[in-house]
């Protein structure tokens, strides 16, 4: 099985560390394979449709390694049989941010996509389920009833809605019909636990025989018309003008108390209607904001890796650098470029270079300051002899900086600070003056700087 690098999301087959970041990662293993184990048992709970027992299983898997793409995708088709499809869809648009290419979630999602109806009725059946709970928080069975009722027959899958109506179809002492929606229940989720006890508690009732308000009456009944007495055509008329009157009468009542109530219920069908759509809206503008932020994070994840391969690659490519440099000082030092070759040693950084190639640098900075130390030296006496004291400072100033001998040093330092006094610069005469009484003390030079010193003093009191 192939995992990801919780640290930079590097792709691992095997071994203790990450190719890409080199981090430890043999003890997280223990943890993907408890969640690879996790989806195992899912997925054969899920097979046997023991749906409540695979949904456990694979939140678990998700919860201990999120980027386990199977155990979440296969979570969604489990949210999705039982009826949340809403859960399902967070659950595959999580799983798309994660792992974007060759993803069986993007196809899920195209297809709910496309079935609009699916998002309509699962919206439609998921306030029907939500008023239903509000009627039973107000005592209303009876309202409650309805609403579930609507809400399975728009969603036959509503695990949720399918238990909870035969709740109150056991609280009602309906035992029949409860024990219908318990089977429902049962064969869309053999391990529904409440469903379970609700079928336990149900085996101990009559659920065969139908009580009389269990039965759906239909009135088929016809009228038929009989005449017993031959009317005359006087009383005919009269009757026929009376029965007329009074028919005219019950249309108009007939209008007002049933045509009338239906124009109102047909209308507030509508507004119910505008409603749901307005919510369906609603939610898929809820679903388009959720995977709008999942791929935001998505993008904000492959920008911290992008800055984590710029920063490897500018790693590399100074490795790269410091290599060049060492192959550079090399040829100098062998051209008898010597004082090149120092100061290319000199401003070397060795960050990233091997302990073996550390030691050529050594090796070569031995070689390289001690010729280019003699060199400086003998340039800086000579430039001091001609007045040529810009290019005798520095000089002596750059050769100080290779580390010389004890001897060249402090003669190097005396020169510095005589060059500095003789062009006027009195502050850094005597910084050198210092470091050579500082360094070297008792030596000749350190005694003409220390006269130097106090003759100085005496002329500022």
């Amino acid at each position: 099985m192939q995992y990801v690098c919780p640290y930079c999301q590097n792709s691992i087959k095997s071994g203790i560390y990450c190719n890409r970041c080199l981090k430890r990662v043999d003890k997280i293993r223990k943890i993907w394979e408890k969640s690879s184990a996790y989806y195992n048992h899912g997925l054969k709970a899920a097979q046997r449709r023991e749906l409540s027992l695979a949904k456990a299983y694979l939140q678990k898997a998700t919860m201990l390694y999120k980027y386990n793409i199977d155990a979440r995708n296969l979570l969604g088709l489990v949210y999705l049989e039982v009826g949340q499809t809403a859960e399902a869809l967070k659950e595959w648009i999580i799983s798309k941010s994660l792992k974007n290419e060759d993803n069986i979630a993007s196809y899920y999602i195209e297809q709910i996509r496309k079935d609009q109806q699916c998002l309509v009725t699962y919206k439609e059946s998921s306030i029907l389920y939500n008023q239903a709970l509000g009627y039973l928080h107000q005592g209303d069975r009876d309202m409650a009833m309805i609403r579930l009722k609507k809400a399975v027959s728009v969603h036959p899958q509503f695990v949720q809605a399918k238990v909870l109506l035969s709740l109150i179809y056991i609280e009602e002492k309906q035992y029949y019909k409860a024990n219908e929606q318990i089977k429902k229940v049962l064969v869309i989720d053999k391990s529904h636990r409440v469903a379970l006890s609700y079928f336990n508690k149900l085996s101990q009732k009559d659920t065969q025989s139908k009580e009389p308000y269990e039965i759906d009456y239909t009135h088929d009944a016809k009228l038929q018309p009989s005449f017993n007495k031959i009317m005359d055509t006087k009383s005919s008329h009269i009757k026929s003008i009376v029965y007329f009157l009074t028919g005219a009468l019950a249309t108009g009542i007939v209008g007002v108390c049933l045509v009338l109530p239906n124009k109102i219920e047909g209308y507030q069908n509508q507004i119910i209607q505008l409603q749901d759509s307005k919510e369906s809206l609603s939610t898929q503008v809820q679903i388009l904001a959720e995977e709008y932020k999942v791929k935001v994070a998505d993008l904000e994840n492959q920008n911290k890796s992008l800055q984590t391969k710029v920063t490897s690659y500018k790693e590399e490519v100074t490795g790269y650098k410091q290599k060049e440099g060492l192959e550079i000082a090399k040829n100098l030092v062998d051209e008898g470029e010597y004082k090149e070759a120092a100061k290319t040693l000199y401003t070397m950084v060795t960050t990233h270079l091997e302990p073996q190639e550390q030691e050529q640098i050594d090796e070569l900075k031995e070689i390289a300051y001690a010729r280019a130390i003699d060199s400086l030296y003998n340039e800086g006496i000579n430039f001091y002899n001609n007045e040529e004291y810009a290019q005798a400072t520095d000089a002596f100033e750059t050769l100080l900086q290779y580390e010389p001998g004890e001897w060249t040093a402090r003669k190097s330092l005396y020169h510095l600070a005589d060059l500095y006094d003789m062009t006027g610069n009195i502050e850094e005469a005597k910084k050198y003056y210092n470091k050579l009484i500082a360094d070297y003390p008792d030596t000749r030079e350190s005694y003409k700087a220390q006269e130097w010193i106090d003759k100085l003093n005496a002329e500022n009191r």
